[in-house]
């Protein structure tokens, strides 16, 4: 078949000698091709492509329609992609692409790389001079730098900015000070990658980092920037100078998360290598209480160096007397659960005569918790009481104790919640209030 294609001519000056095809509008339709870069020949001319094009060089505008397949190994001049693009050595101009593209090298700090919802770009290396945005799908293929410098804080004006799925199977690295990486989408790092740049933030009721087995997520060598985190990061690989006011799942017992600033929640039921600033929750959730004996779980709550601990559902039993403390981290080492303790729907079923103490600045009821056998002893330290707050249902069985620590009395709020109390409760400071009133949600036997 013949190639069909068009040559416009745009000016008096237009020009067609053995190696340039200038001057002139070239527009190539459906079923046709032109290949350029077979023979040498340098391209410096807008061109439309509905067809296939193979080029060298480029100087001009691209305009490459859907179903079309355009590759030149550089560009210079804005490009346009509905189809499927290639551009094997550099760019020089703005992209923006709605269809399938591989971009190297974009080389101009005042143009932008666009990739818009539904369309797919791979970034092949190395440096990305102007703003690369991401609405749909991209990954970054090879090692790959981003030297934009935003001038402000702002989303959509830093070196990377993620709104879609973006997939680094590389390492990713800004080549200096005020080159950042801005998230609210799906960031997919994989293993044993780095992502290095003066400052990323993670943000937005979507935004969500995995980080890979051995990949690294730092700022600037960990010398200067920091790690925003507002929303979500899990991490089976490492993350340094967290700011996290979001939540942080540790997802690999190997990795490591250095949290230094921020009030939000580290998820390190995996027991992996953590440390945190006071502010911090650090949380050990233990998913069926039949699963582990109290010194077991006492270990591990060691292990995950948590200050908060969530127990939900199974049996928590024990034979002998217990004392359940926080982990060990020396920022939260008060002896006692700093970020309080919650049973949602447990059993809870020792031995008569034996307790378990559990240490906390607050206990949570949720769900509904029975108490059938021993003594649940709740008290922040053996002198100074806590409170427990009850919004589910607390059941105590006739051989069930509930109680404060015979020198720290434990305050009961049930205001949202209900407790039926067939056996005893005891060493209560507002004990006038736990007992059956109208409508106050206590039945059964009085506080003592």
């Amino acid at each position: 078949m013949a190639d069909v294609w068009k040559w416009t001519n745009s000016s008096n000056n237009q020009s067609s000698t053995s190696n340039v095809l200038g001057n002139c509008t070239i527009e190539i339709l459906v079923g046709g091709s032109l290949d350029t870069k077979a023979n040498g020949i340098e391209i410096e001319s807008d061109i439309t492509n509905a067809g296939i094009v193979v080029a060298g060089e480029v100087t001009g505008d691209v305009e490459n329609k859907a179903n079309a397949k355009f590759t030149a190994d550089t560009v210079t001049g804005d490009v346009t992609n509905a189809g499927e693009l290639k551009i094997l050595d550099k760019v020089t101009g703005n992209v923006v692409n709605d269809g399938t593209a591989e971009i190297a090298n974009a080389s101009a700090t005042n143009n932008t790389v666009v990739n818009n919802s539904g369309a797919e770009m791979t970034l092949n290396g190395q440096t990305y001079e102007g703003k690369v945005t991401n609405y749909g799908i991209m990954t970054i293929a090879k090692n790959s730098k981003f030297a934009f410098v935003g001038q402000d804080m702002n989303a959509d004006n830093q070196a990377l900015n993620n709104h879609g799925t973006l997939n680094i199977n590389a390492d990713a690295e800004s080549t200096g000070a005020q080159r950042r990486f801005y998230n609210d989408g799906t960031v997919e790092i994989a293993d044993g990658m780095k992502v290095d740049f003066s400052y990323i933030k993670n943000y937005g009721v979507a935004g969500v980092v995995n980080v890979g087995d051995g990949a690294i997520v730092i700022t600037k060598e960990n010398k200067v920037g920091v790690v925003v985190n507002e929303a979500v990061i899990n991490n089976a690989g490492t993350v340094h100078n967290i700011n996290n006011t979001g939540r942080i799942n540790v997802v690999d017992e190997t990795s490591i998360t250095n949290v230094t600033a921020g009030e939000g929640t580290i998820d390190n039921t995996v027991m992996g290598d953590v440390t945190y600033n006071e502010e911090q929750t650090c949380v050990y959730i233990l998913q069926d209480a039949s699963t582990l004996t109290v010194p077991e779980l006492a270990e591990n709550v060691k292990l995950a160096d948590a200050n908060r601990l969530e127990i939900v559902g199974g049996t928590l039993s024990w034979e002998a007397s217990y004392t359940l403390k926080e982990g060990s981290i020396a920022t939260e080492n008060r002896g006692y659960f700093g970020k309080g303790v919650e049973l949602r729907d447990v059993t809870v079923d020792g031995t008569t005569g034996n307790f378990l103490a559990i240490y906390t600045n607050g206990l949570e009821i949720t769900g509904t918790t029975e108490i059938k056998h021993g003594e649940l002893a709740i008290m922040k330290t053996a002198t100074e009481g806590t409170k427990a707050t009850i919004t589910g249902k607390l059941n105590i069985s006739n051989y069930g104790i509930f109680r404060g620590g015979n020198n720290a009395s434990l305050t009961v709020d049930f205001t949202n919640g209900e407790v039926h109390n067939q056996g005893t409760v005891k060493n209560i400071a507002n004990q006038d209030d736990c007992q059956q009133k109208d409508n106050n949600h206590w039945t059964g036997n009085a506080a003592k």
